[in-house]
């Protein structure tokens, strides 16, 4: 039994002793990667401040074809995080946990047993072209054995070369993303009136959303160039849509001119998910809810609009009047269509 209590005792001072050697190892550098970029930095922190975004550049995504990402309730901005699951980039989540838009932005990062990080992006802009720097600190787990262990494994492991070429990767392809987004060709259109910046090209229906979210921020940038104001949300205007080759003729729109307002309808018609206000020469429908039923709206306002005007409308409007980044909520989400006649 001494022998016993002796062995225990001296197992329990190995434990402590390791402990305590873990708090006195020095602490890793953090891996940071810059490049500069020829455009603004509204531009660039859109592509890192939005998580969707991410799948478009990062280097883990390319790297691991199995890798599923599920998001959180938020997307775009403080307290928006999602997680992934893969075989070579294993699991973890991010949350960004400050935004200041154009400026800085910081993420943790949680690992699970492998550890955490804080990552860090800032924007530095200066005569057009912006200077991006990516860092990250690593930091061992939360728990108390993933703690010590981590301590150990963080002091004698040097991550830059293991981290660093993906921040390099990464940053290589928002820099090919943002400065790409230069060459679209933006026009300017009128629609009831109202003047918008748009970006036209025929599209795949099953990338209508990735249409949107390249090019609406190029949009933005020109606006910005041309110093006018935004004078209402986002728009899509569609001119044809073709169910048969799944592809639409279709514009990313910014209004840029006062909007009207719309004054008292002649009469409400019924398309079926409810009630469109009918005016002289087009007709507006709102529609709350998630976008992949919008299909049932657009059918309804069809028939009433052929039934109406006895013809076809030339375009098709829709005004997202809510930010899905700032309402989770998709019951609440208001899509405001017009079918416009001439």
């Amino acid at each position: 039994m001494k022998i016993l209590k002796t062995i225990l005792f001296g197992l329990l001072a190995l434990v402590v002793l390791f402990t305590l050697v873990s708090f006195m190892l020095p602490s890793p550098a953090p891996v940071e990667r810059s490049t500069t970029i020829d455009t603004s930095a509204d531009i660039i922190f859109q592509q890192v401040n939005n998580l969707k975004n991410w799948e478009q550049w990062s280097a883990w995504a390319a790297k691991d074809p199995s890798m599923k990402v599920a998001y959180g309730e938020k997307t775009e901005g403080e307290g928006s995080s999602y997680s992934w699951n893969g075989e070579i980039v294993g699991n973890g989540n991010l949350t960004i946990v400050k935004s200041d838009p154009a400026k800085l932005l910081n993420t943790e990062l949680d690992f699970g047993f492998m550890g955490r990080g804080e990552g860090k992006w800032t924007f530095e802009e200066k005569d057009g072209k912006t200077k991006v720097t990516w860092a990250m600190k690593s930091l061992p787990g939360a728990g108390p054995v993933a703690n010590v262990i981590g301590r150990y494994f963080l002091a004698f492991e040097d991550l830059d070369p293991l981290v660093g070429p993906d921040f390099e990767q990464g940053l290589a392809s928002i820099k090919k993303i943002c400065e790409n987004m230069n060459n679209s060709k933006i026009e300017e259109v009128e629609v009831l009136g109202v003047k918008y910046y748009t970006i036209r090209e025929k599209v795949n229906m099953a990338n209508i959303q990735q249409f949107y979210t390249e090019n609406y921020p190029k949009i933005l940038q020109k606006v910005a160039e041309d110093k006018m104001e935004m004078t209402g949300m986002p728009r899509g205007i569609y001119y044809t849509w073709d169910e048969a080759t799944q592809t639409s003729d279709m514009a990313a729109a910014i209004p840029v001119s006062p909007i009207p307002e719309l004054g008292k309808a002649n009469k409400k018609v019924n398309i079926g998910p409810g009630e469109a206000d009918v005016y002289d020469n087009f007709m507006v429908y709102n529609y709350y809810g998630d976008y992949s039923q919008l299909g049932s709206a657009h059918e309804g306002l069809g028939k009433a609009c052929e039934a109406t005007f006895s013809k076809q409308p030339v375009v098709v409007m829709e005004e997202y009047v809510t930010d899905p980044g700032t309402e989770p909520d998709m019951s609440k989400w208001l899509t405001r269509i017009y079918y416009v006649i001439d």
